[in-house]
Order: structure tokens, then C-alpha cells, then sequence
């Protein structure tokens, strides 16, 4: 099957020394990047991706058992191509050496064999995003919650660190839906997200903290019990 690139006619802007073209200052050849040529999408930013080890740990599995889940790439209604979900399998077979797409931003070698392709707008795709972290994520109600809260937070034309983009804000009650929580609860989230230190929005994220304990540290008078908690908690 063909790829977008090649369905579309259409090349993704980059730099005239993108990896791929030869360097003159060292006189050697280096593989493309697939992320030279697509973009993740932006709904993707509320999931954070793999740190270093966990990379490193995807990739030893990857070369022990192979790709074991589709990656999912879409085509919007602008026309833009998106990966939507494994960007931390394609950042693992890259860490493995594997050269992942050729000079034109087309997928070669046996990653094609791994890839899904399908068009969609931009409402699908955020959908489509939540579906297939929610199915691999065991997130708590507090987690859904504020990975909620941030996707509604995702202002039209700035999505996270992207470049613009004309996608319609997702509402408080989608992102309810969506990570079926209630939407009293995106909005305790969301409170937690702008007005609690940068400690609770990351213990509440990692499942180590309820939302509702959360806000009670925005209160001054409550902010000590709340340290007291997690210092408890902690192994």
C-alpha cells in the first residue's frame, strides 16, 4: 500500500542539512529521522512520552520480540500527515539503529509492515488518541481527570509545543467523555493544574495523589498536611 507522502504528492518542510544529505564539514551520510518528516500530533502532548530508560527498555523489547503494536498514522482534513500513536516505538527502533524512512520521508525496510494508514480530522484523531492510550495506560480517575483537564486547556492554534494548527478546542464536557470522568472532575483538574505547586500536580499525575487531596494544597492552611501525606507515601 502506498504511503500519504506518495498518495498526496506531498513533501513536509525541513532544513536544507536535514539529517539524510551528506555534510560537508565531516564528509559523512546520516539516516533520515522519521520525525524529520512527520509530525505527532498535538492531542498526543497530554500523554508524556517515554523517558530514556523506558526507551531504552522499548527498544531491548523491540529487538527481543519485535513490534507487537500497530503504529497508527492518519492524514487530516488539512492535508497534514500525523503520527498518532507509537512515536515511542518508532524514537525505539531508531535508538536500534533501524533506518526508518528514505530521503523523501518515506517509510522503507520492515517498519512498513507496522504501519497503518487512514485519513481523518482532526476531532477523530483527538478520539482516536485518547482510545489508544487509555487502552495501554492504567490511569486512575484522578490521572483521567487531569490529562483531561489539559486537553481542554489546548487553545486553537496552540496546541502544546506544535506550530499552529486549526484544530477546534476541545470543551470541559468532551474531555469529560472522553476519559469518562465527570466533568466536576476536570474542573477540580484543572484548578489543580493552574494553582497547585508543581510537587502535587506531579504526585496527582503519577496516581500517587487523588485530585480532591490536590486542592485542598491550593488553601495555605492545608498545603502542610498535604506535603505530610505524600511524604508518608513515599517508599
Amino acid at each position: 500500500m502506498s504511503s500519504p507522502l506518495q498518495q498526496d504528492g506531498q513533501r513536509l518542510k525541513h532544513s536544507p542539512t536535514r539529517s539524510g544529505e551528506s555534510s560537508e564539514a565531516s564528509g559523512e551520510i546520516v539516516k533520515s529521522s522519521w520525525r524529520d518528516f512527520w509530525k505527532v500530533h498535538p492531542a498526543c502532548d497530554v500523554f508524556p512520552p517515554m523517558n530514556a530508560d523506558e526507551l531504552r527498555k522499548l527498544a531491548d523489547d523491540i529487538q527481543a520480540h519485535g513490534i507487537r503494536v500497530t503504529i497508527q498514522t492518519r492524514t487530516a482534513e488539512d492535508g497534514q500527515l500525523y503520527v498518532i500513536d507509537g512515536r515511542n516505538r518508532l524514537d525505539a527502533c531508531e535508538l536500534l539503529g533501524w533506518h526508518l524512512v528514505d530521503e523523501r520521508g518515506e517509510w522503507r525496510g520492515k517498519i512498513m509492515e507496522h504501519i497503518e494508514y487512514k485519513r481523518a480530522n482532526h476531532r477523530e484523531i483527538v478520539e482516536q488518541v485518547v482510545s489508544f492510550n487509555l487502552q495501554r495506560r492504567h490511569l486512575d480517575e484522578s490521572q483521567r481527570a487531569m490529562t483531561a483537564a489539559e486537553l481542554a486547556n489546548m487553545k486553537k492554534g496552540k496546541p502544546g509545543k506544535c506550530s499552529n494548527l486549526s484544530i477546534k478546542p476541545v470543551s470541559q464536557p468532551e474531555a469529560a467523555a472522553l476519559f469518562d470522568v465527570s466533568r466536576t472532575s476536570v474542573q477540580t483538574a484543572k484548578k489543580v493544574l493552574d494553582e497547585a505547586p508543581a510537587e502535587i500536580v506531579k504526585a496527582v499525575k503519577s496516581g500517587k495523589l487523588a485530585v480532591s487531596k490536590a486542592l485542598q494544597s491550593i488553601k495555605p492552611k492545608h498545603f502542610a498536611s498535604v506535603t505530610a501525606f505524600m511524604r508518608e507515601r513515599r517508599p
